[in-house]
């Protein structure tokens, strides 16, 4: 339990490393399904494009590999924090009326 929490804050902080390992160990799978169809007698090029066909669009698979990690929902959340601060600063009105709204319903 306790590395799974280690491995999804690093995901939070560390965004880069962790998708440059799973784009690492994509590769790693296109190499090996290329090579599969190598072996089984087609041309390299065709067997790279049936490999690519057979794991799927590669966008969809980072997704669901993150989805299935719990790194998903980390990152979606990241995304909207950074999105409602920048919100907040681009509109000093909105900003200055919210936060008199909030203090008069915490006081």
């Amino acid at each position: 339990m306790l590395i799974d929490l280690r491995y999804r804050s690093s995901a939070l902080f560390c965004r880069s490393q962790v998708n440059d390992e799973l784009d690492e160990e994509l590769r790693d799978r296109i190499e090996h399904e290329t090579a599969k169809y190598v072996r089984s007698g087609l041309p390299a090029s065709e067997g790279g494009r049936r490999a690519l066909i057979a794991l799927g669009r590669m966008e969809q698979t980072r997704q669901q590999t993150r989805d299935s990690l719990g790194t998903g929902m980390i990152e979606q959340l990241h995304q909207d924090l950074q999105y409602g601060l920048r919100s907040f600063g681009k509109n000093h009105a909105f900003t200055a009326i919210f936060i008199v709204t909030l203090g008069l319903g915490v006081g």
